[in-house]
């Protein structure tokens, strides 16, 4: 029998991937960027069978785990699938290059998310103050608090809450808010 063929002998099954709770849980562990930082990146490719497609949009949709897309989770398990795979051949590969650059990357990707939140969030909001309608642009600046106290608790947490009342407290704590008083970027803490 081959290394390929299937063993019919229940006893030599495949291995068992572990339990759940050793997960992490930390957000961190779940980015894999899709580039480095000069913008290289490979394409690969595969075809499966629709359950598996299946089973990688069920586990993206159930939102249990921070991946913002499917792509995200499949580079995941490509990852991880591919250092168990390597540990349990002995082979050597590039795992502590790809580990040192991948926290880099993250690094750089959770900087982005940041960015990008608030430049969002600034549009917003200074449209609806712009249109008379201060009491959605508080909504949002709420609805954003609710979202940062629901992030776990470590340095990006403290990051967006320390911005978020830097740039928004005045929206936060305000009764009424005319047109054209607020600037987030000028907001008192």
């Amino acid at each position: 029998m081959s290394q390929f063929d299937v063993d019919p002998d229940p006893d030599n099954a495949a291995p068992d991937p572990g339990p759940i709770d050793t997960l992490s849980a930390n957000e961190r562990d779940y980015i894999i960027p899709a580039q480095d930082a000069k913008g290289h990146h490979a394409r690969l490719y595969c075809r499966t069978i629709p359950a598996v497609a299946r089973m990688v949009a069920d586990v993206h949709a159930s939102r249990k785990y921070p991946f913002r897309t499917v792509g995200d989770l499949v580079r995941w398990c490509i990852v991880h699938g591919t250092k168990r795979l390597a540990a349990g051949a002995g082979i050597n590969t590039v795992t502590a290059h790809a580990d040192a650059m991948i926290a880099v990357f993250q690094d750089e990707e959770f900087q982005l998310q940041f960015m990008e939140f608030f430049g969002y969030m600034q549009r917003i909001t200074n449209t609806y103050v712009e249109a008379s309608a201060a009491g959605e642009a508080r909504r949002v600046a709420a609805l954003a608090r609710a979202q940062i106290e629901a992030m776990p608790d470590g340095y990006w947490k403290d990051k967006y809450r320390e911005e978020l009342l830097r740039r928004y407290s005045t929206l936060l704590n305000a009764a009424d808010i005319a047109p054209g008083s607020f600037d987030p970027d000028h907001a008192s803490v």
